[in-house]
């Protein structure tokens, strides 16, 4: 039995939607009604998702918008925030999807530097973000879905650059949840990763 959802009219801003679990989640968004806008450091994979997205969406390509975005770039992240408020006047969901997973261990020397860089992938966008659509989520009474990682909370030989990055961002789920609730706004963590990490 499938589930059917209703999102007509919603405006979904999903990052890191231009392959994986977040082209998936933008797919079902549109299959259910939602404008859905698509994003990813690739153009020709951010367009792929995007006409799949219209094929399968009530309205077809006028529901999709497409951002060519790198996530470590403050100036790429606001404007991707005005460029959906520009083009659909709204934010009703936001889905922090953007993460890359790192295997470097901490006697290796660029050890620091690619922490950081995880850190800038998978924890300060969510946050930014966050800070951003925060207003327009208020005046939508809408919903914020961080992806995070059973790594989060079990730890694995040369994952803590990844590990540090999903615990922090349960810690910041749990306190944008109460910081938001009384806007009606609904924050929550959705959580991958069943293979084995230890």
């Amino acid at each position: 039995m499938s589930i059917v959802y209703n999102f007509e009219g919603k405006v979904v801003l999903i990052t890191g939607s231009s392959s994986g679990i977040g082209a998936a989640t933008a797919l079902l968004f549109a299959r259910n009604g939602a404008r859905v806008v698509i994003t990813g450091l690739d153009g020709r994979d951010v367009r792929s998702v995007a006409d799949e997205c219209a094929s399968v969406s009530l309205i077809g390509l006028s529901a999709i918008l497409e951002v060519v975005v790198d996530v470590r770039r403050e100036s790429d992240i606001r404007g991707l925030v005005a460029e959906t408020i520009n083009r659909f006047g709204r934010i009703d969901v936001l889905v922090n999807c953007a993460g890359i997973l790192d295997l470097t261990p901490i006697t290796h020397p660029d050890y620091i530097k690619n922490q950081l860089n995880v850190l800038d992938v998978n924890l300060n966008p969510c946050v930014l973000l966050t800070h951003l659509c925060a207003k327009y989520l208020k005046l939508s009474a809408g919903s914020i879905v961080i992806i995070s990682s059973v790594a989060s909370i079990q730890p694995a030989k040369n994952h803590s650059a990844y590990c540090m990055s999903k615990a922090a961002l349960n810690m910041f789920t749990k306190c944008m949840a109460i910081e938001l609730a009384d806007h009606g706004v609904r924050v929550n963590a959705s959580w991958f990763g069943a293979h084995k990490m230890l």
